[in-house]
């Protein structure tokens, strides 16, 4: 850390941020590669400089993972009530104000004052669509009544997506109970694994090896997809098109991250003992393999061969924002600056689909900093409290 950490990082906020207190073993080449192959070492990425090798920090502290409802939940105020299992189908609408909201279950619940939405990116602009906020052709071809004619609801997807290289590589397996090549699913909890997809269970690194993997993301994209309705039904999925790499300078970024990471795979440290490459396509598990000490042989041909992985494995970050963005204008954006929904009083969205561009950073900090300054809007409108520190001036 910087000697100006008390500038560049808060260390009185609510949720504690470490390095961890254990790395992999490999971690050491990983800088190694790094330096053998030009870039600087960065000692905080965090500073407001993040050009350069260095670790990132993880919300863990004293080996417990940290979320917002530690951050916020744990001394939560004494009229704070949390319904679990309650999807919201829709927001209940009356003479253009929002009066509460109706749970797939059909349970309606009253608002005193506002109605604030925190769906996401993904159900957000679904769940105002379903109410009748959105683009008044596409809701009156699905037998959906218009409230408002907002076109740009579900409009404006982005998304950090990537694509994955990787190398496996021979290595001294004694000791420690992790070296026996166990399935990963033993350092798992029960209740996750539900959900986990088979070919996860089912990938094991190869008795012997050890496997380094990098992704590439596009952290400033250009691409904007959409989020439309196919269904009036809230428990039908949304159809989400994200149009990955449709715009010319996110093609051109990713084969260029994915030729600079293995030019860093490709360094010394790592190409005399790499034993294979590994492309992963999708999460099928499906893989191009290539023997050899040179991950170069996987650029034989090289546009060819980057234009084929990149369209077989460019996948999300799941950091999906933009589909309710923020503008002056109802013709350009679909909330204001105090996250108000043009067209309709005491509804609010607050999330990450009202940001107007994906940030250049882990979506996590972005969406905990937006509750804040949200919170502070309606602290100060409705006189509740001061300003806290994160209130729009400051920022």
């Amino acid at each position: 850390m910087s000697a100006d950490r008390d500038v560049d990082h808060s260390i009185s906020g609510a949720l504690d941020l470490t390095y961890g207190d254990s790395w992999l073993a490999n971690v050491g080449d990983i800088f190694v590669a790094a330096e053998q192959s030009g870039l600087p070492t960065n000692q905080d990425v965090n500073s407001g400089n993040p050009i350069g090798m260095g670790m990132g920090t993880v919300c863990i502290h004293n080996c417990k993972r940290l979320t917002a409802a530690d951050a916020y939940l744990q001394n939560a105020p004494s009229n704070l009530t949390i319904v679990a299992d309650a999807a919201v189908a829709k927001v209940l609408i009356y003479d253009s104000k929002a009066i509460g909201v109706e749970t797939v279950a059909g349970r309606r619940y009253h608002a005193r004052s506002e109605v604030v939405l925190s769906g996401g990116a993904i159900n957000t602009p679904q769940t105002l669509m379903l109410s009748g906020a959105g683009a008044t052709n596409d809701l009156l071809a699905l037998g959906i009544e218009p409230v408002v004619d907002l076109p740009m609801v579900g409009q404006n997807l982005q998304d950090h997506c990537f694509a994955p290289v990787g190398i496996a590589f021979k290595t001294d397996i004694s000791g420690g109970p992790d070296s026996q090549s166990p399935s990963p699913m033993g350092w798992f909890k029960l209740p996750t694994l539900n959900h986990t997809p088979p070919s996860f269970v089912g990938h094991t690194p190869e008795a012997g090896t050890e496997f380094v993997g990098a992704i590439c993301l596009i952290m400033n994209p250009q691409s904007t997809g959409t989020v439309r309705l196919h269904s009036t039904d809230p428990n039908a999925a949304p159809a989400i098109d994200p149009k990955f790499l449709s715009n010319p300078y996110d093609r051109f970024a990713l084969i260029e991250g994915v030729r600079e990471t293995v030019r860093l795979l490709s360094a010394p440290v790592f190409s005399a003992k790499t034993i294979k490459t590994y492309f992963p396509k999708d999460d099928s598990d499906e893989a191009i393999w290539a023997s050899g000490p040179n991950l170069h042989c996987i650029l034989e041909h090289a546009d060819q061969s980057e234009q084929e992985h990149i369209r077989g494995s460019t996948m999300s970050s799941w950091h999906m924002s933009g589909t309710v963005k923020m503008g002056n204008s109802p013709s350009h954006a679909c909330v204001d600056p105090s996250f108000r929904v043009f067209g309709l009083n005491s509804l609010r969205v607050v999330d990450m689909s009202v940001v107007p561009f994906v940030p250049n950073c882990h979506t996590q900090s972005t969406a905990y900093i937006l509750g804040e300054i949200a919170g502070d809007v309606l602290a100060e409108e409705y006189n509740l409290m001061a300003p806290s520190m994160h209130s729009m001036a400051r920022l």
